[in-house]
């Protein structure tokens, strides 16, 4: 019997960038959801992907799943003359950083979640392309 799956009901699943190669076949997803990441927007401050939390009058919730640990103590973050207040989410193996919230935990608890760019690939082991992204820049300036 085979299996149609709705292209709107297909999941994406992302593992972090340093979850590889120990032995361990089984290792845990870091963030499940119905799209791809390319699909969703981006952030200008950081190139973070913007997934929405709460459906509102601009659009619908995104439905996603994040494993990842978290911080209780907020990071101050400073972009253009004022402070952000970032919750952060990591990678419960490697303590990588993979995202943030405005908004203090539980996690979803604001209207977005921010998964940083280079962050999550689709497979273990494979970079992500956009994880370097802007860095020769910064290396030819500096």
């Amino acid at each position: 019997m085979k299996t149609v799956y709705a292209e709107n009901s297909l999941y994406v699943t992302f593992t972090d960038l340093r979850a590889t190669g120990d032995g361990d076949s089984a290792l845990p997803r870091q963030l499940v959801i119905e799209k791809s990441l390319a699909a969703l927007p981006r952030r200008r401050t950081d190139g973070a992907y913007i997934i929405r939390c709460r459906e509102n009058e601009t659009g619908k919730a995104v439905v996603f799943k994040l494993n990842a640990s978290t911080s209780a103590a907020p990071v101050l973050v400073k972009r253009s003359g004022a402070y952000e207040r970032q919750y952060r989410f990591s990678c419960p193996r490697c303590n990588l950083l993979v995202g943030y919230q405005s908004t203090p935990l539980p996690v979803k608890s604001g209207p977005y979640l921010y998964i940083l760019k280079g962050a999550l690939t689709h497979a273990q082991g494979q970079i992500p392309k956009d994880a370097f992204e802007g860095l020769e820049e910064s290396n030819t300036t500096a």
